[in-house]
C-alpha cells in the first residue's frame, strides 16, 4: 500500500475519532482495520500499564472510573488523566488511550492516539497535519465557528497545535444546535522514527465553554517522555 495513502488513512482515523461520537457516524470498516493493523505493528512496544487497581463504573462494566490525574505509564511515555473528576476509560489499546466524562454542561473526550507517519520535513509534517485537519470543511454535517493552526516546537519536537470550533447541522425538527470545541496537538515521536501521535481534548454540549483552552492544555502537558 502507498504510504501516503495509509498517513492519511491513520491521521484520517485520529481526526474522525472526535466526530464519530458527536454524529454517530463510522470510520469505514476497511481503512480503520489497515490503518489499526499497521500502528500495532509499530507501535507494539508502547504497552500503556495502570499505576494502580482502577474501580469499576457500575453503570457501565467496561468503564473503569479515573482518579484526578490518574497515571498510565507506558514503556517510555507517561500520559496522565485530566485533572478533574468524572472521567472514565473509554477505549485503550497499544496505540490509544480514550478518555471521557459528562456533566450538566455537556460531554468531555480526552486520548491519546499513536499513528504510523514516514515523514521526515518539519513542513511536510505542517502541510499533512493542515490538509487532513481542513477537510471537515467539506463534511455537510458541520459549520465551522473557528478554526487555527499553528507550528511549535516547544516540546524539542516537531508538532502542530490546533483549536476547532464546529457546529453541528441539525434538521428543522430538532431542537438547539450541538457545538463542538477541539484542541489537539499532533507531534512526530521524538523516540522512534515512523511514528507519530495525537494528544486531543474536546467538548460537545448546547453552549461554546470559555474555559477550554485552559482544560485542553492542562491534559496535554500531562502527556510527556519523561527521559528526553
Amino acid at each position: 500500500m502507498n504510504k501516503t495513502i495509509m498517513i492519511q488513512g491513520m491521521l484520517l482515523l485520529a481526526l474522525t475519532m472526535f466526530f464519530v461520537s458527536c454524529a454517530e457516524a463510522e470510520t469505514p470498516k476497511q481503512t480503520q482495520e489497515k490503518s489499526e493493523k499497521v500502528s500495532e505493528k509499530i507501535l507494539k512496544k508502547t504497552t500503556l500499564k495502570p499505576s494502580k487497581k482502577l474501580e469499576t463504573n457500575s453503570e457501565k462494566k467496561v468503564s473503569k472510573i479515573l482518579p484526578a490525574n490518574y497515571l498510565f505509564e507506558g514503556d517510555y511515555i507517561k500520559i496522565h488523566s485530566p485533572n478533574s473528576t468524572g472521567w472514565s476509560v473509554l477505549d485503550k489499546s497499544n496505540s490509544k488511550v480514550i478518555m471521557g466524562k459528562k456533566d450538566n454542561e455537556g460531554s468531555y473526550e480526552a486520548k491519546v492516539i499513536f499513528f504510523p507517519i514516514y515523514i521526515v520535513e518539519k513542513k511536510e509534517f505542517y502541510d499533512l497535519i493542515k490538509n487532513e485537519t481542513s477537510k471537515i470543511k467539506n463534511d455537510k454535517r458541520y459549520s465551522i465557528l473557528s478554526s487555527k493552526l499553528n507550528s511549535t516546537e516547544k516540546r524539542g519536537y516537531p508538532c502542530v497545535e490546533t483549536k476547532q470550533i464546529l457546529k453541528a447541522k441539525t434538521s428543522p425538527a430538532a431542537t438547539g444546535s450541538l457545538i463542538m470545541q477541539i484542541n489537539a496537538l499532533y507531534c512526530k515521536d521524538p523516540k522512534r522514527e515512523g511514528a507519530g501521535f495525537m494528544v486531543g481534548y474536546s467538548f460537545r454540549g448546547q453552549e461554546i465553554i470559555e474555559d477550554i483552552d485552559i482544560q485542553a492544555d492542562s491534559f496535554i502537558e500531562g502527556v510527556q517522555f519523561p527521559s528526553l
